[in-house]
C-alpha cells in the first residue's frame, strides 16, 4: 500500500474518531457543515460513510 493511501486512511480515522465524539448524527453534521463549508446534504452523507466503513481492515493488494 501506497504512503499516500496509508495517510489517508489515516486521516479518515482521525475524523471518523472526531465524529464519533458527538452525541447524536445532528450534531456531527452541522460540526462538518460549518468547519467546511460544504452543504449539510453532503455532510450527512460523509457521515453516514465515514461511521459504517471499517476503516481498520487491511487493504489487500490484488493482481490486476
Amino acid at each position: 500500500m501506497s504512503n499516500e493511501l496509508k495517510e489517508a486512511i489515516q486521516k479518515l480515522q482521525e475524523i471518523k474518531g472526531v465524529l464519533e465524539k458527538f452525541s447524536n448524527r445532528e450534531e456531527a453534521i452541522k460540526f462538518l457543515a460549518e468547519e467546511t463549508g460544504i452543504s449539510k446534504e453532503e455532510c450527512a452523507s460523509a457521515y453516514d460513510f465515514l461511521v459504517k466503513v471499517n476503516l481498520d481492515k487491511k487493504i489487500e493488494r490484488k493482481n490486476i
